[in-house]
């Protein structure tokens, strides 16, 4: 019983020097990489880090509620409409903070077909990047010092929709500089693309919720291992 509290301490210890280590803002350029169902979560950890970061790159529901507060038609995609007016509030204080968002754009629809977030109509359900957004991302991703990736790029379950994950899951593999990958949902998608790739990951944390509030600040943390 006494070595598992200690195991757990260092595994703590360990994820708070992660966290710093981003947080630090000292290995730049910053790239963030954000995706998933809801935006709820992932808002104030954009926020929050605007000041420690260069680049973020949207995927997933998020962007599809980013896209639709930019003024964008996402048709019948997943959107968290409750969230439009704080996205709003976040494209501005991005612009404010000469951060760069990349939003998708292209994108795979649910019919299969790739169309530009141009040509996107009001029937369209966004479920995956498209092949333009996805190298544009690799790009930032090898070029960044540090990466942080928090929720897939679209229904990574079905094999059809994958690209978009995979290609971030296969930079995040490639990359020279510090990788962090943070939720549950994040490790879960790797793990099914890329198993062996979780491996060459710097920094895979085991917070979930947590990982998300503390990297945002909203918790308080201690790399002290003793």
């Amino acid at each position: 019983a006494q070595m598992s509290v200690v195991c757990l301490g260092v595994l703590m210890a360990k994820e708070c020097q992660a966290i710093e280590r981003v947080r630090s803002g000292n290995d730049r350029p910053t790239v963030l990489v954000v995706g998933g169902a809801k935006i709820e979560s992932k808002l104030p950890m954009i926020e929050a880090l605007l000041p420690q970061i260069d680049h973020v790159l949207v995927g997933g529901g998020v962007a599809n509620t980013l896209l639709k507060a930019s003024g964008a038609e996402v048709g019948q995609s997943l959107v968290d409409a409750q969230y439009l007016v704080a996205a709003e509030a976040l494209l501005k204080a991005v612009s404010a903070q000469n951060v760069t968002i990349c939003l998708p754009e292209d994108a795979t629809m649910g019919s299969g077909s790739v169309k530009s977030i141009e040509q996107c109509e009001s029937a369209d359900v966004i479920f995956d990047l498209g092949p333009q957004t996805q190298a544009c991302y690799r790009n930032h991703i090898l070029a960044a010092r540090t990466v942080i990736w928090s929720g897939p790029m679209g229904v990574y379950e079905q094999a059809d929709f994958a690209s978009g994950s995979k290609a971030v899951a296969c930079a995040m593999v490639e990359a020279t500089g510090f990788t962090v990958l943070g939720g549950g949902d994040t490790v879960a998608c790797l793990n099914q693309l890329m198993p062996d790739g979780l491996n060459q990951i710097d920094w895979i944390s085991t917070g979930g919720g947590a990982f998300l509030a503390a990297l945002a600040g909203h918790l308080p943390i201690s790399t002290d291992l003793t």
